[in-house]
């Protein structure tokens, strides 16, 4: 999840005043800053704008909706397998 994205979702919330919602995608829009959505919640917290609790409740959010970073497992059917040998090997 982008930095952009991630402030949207704290924006969809109603966590923070619209000042610093500006301020902050101000900022991570900024060509020089690299920001992760954990470097906006330690700011957050370290400002007092979030408590720990609630940094930690976001950064949890994101984790499960962000996909899996390793490859998929292709379920396609494949020609190779001999359907034969797969209904003996089930029973």
């Amino acid at each position: 999840m982008s930095v952009e994205q991630f402030i949207d979702q704290i924006a969809g919330k109603g966590l923070l005043d619209e000042a610093l919602l500006q301020r902050l995608r101000r900022d991570a829009a900024a060509a020089e800053n690299q920001w992760t959505p954990e470097d906006v919640v330690k700011f957050l917290v370290e400002q007092g704008h979030l408590t720990r609790f609630q940094g930690k409740n976001l950064l949890k959010e994101i984790q499960t909706v962000q996909p899996a970073t390793h490859e998929s497992l292709d379920l396609a059917p494949s020609g190779s397998i001999d359907p034969l040998y797969f209904s003996r090997m089930v029973r």
